[in-house]
């Protein structure tokens, strides 16, 4: 499943049914809006990171789900939060970003565990 919002704009800018594969699929292909979509969308989420990492200090933020499958994903997610960095003039704290192990299955895996232990 791919983040909503992309799917959801998607949608609405155009009327017809969309995915998040075929949103990736099309901007690979060279579809200007679903370029701005995700372009949108790795910024928001790049925004949610600064807040994170600057709120928590966190020693790494882990990211599954589909999204965690594309190999660029964690470049892309920099690049939006270096300008980001860039904008607000001061040293910011760079955060550790990672996709999990299991990437997609790892919301499965965990309340696979969390029954288990629970059930013994």
């Amino acid at each position: 499943m791919m983040p909503l919002n992309m799917v959801r704009k998607m949608e609405e800018a155009t009327n017809e049914s969309w995915d998040g594969v075929r949103i990736f699929e099309e901007a690979n292909a060279g579809n200007a809006l679903c370029k701005q979509v995700i372009k949108q969308f790795y910024h928001n989420l790049a925004i949610g990171v600064f807040n994170v990492q600057h709120t928590l200090d966190s020693e790494m933020i882990l990211f599954g789900g589909a999204i965690s499958q594309r190999d660029d994903f964690v470049e892309r997610l920099m690049e939006e939060y270096n300008i980001i960095r860039e904008k607000m003039g001061m040293d910011v704290i760079t955060p550790n970003l990672k996709c999990c192990t299991y990437r997609q299955d790892a919301n499965l895996l965990g309340a696979l565990a969390n029954y288990i232990s629970r059930n013994k």
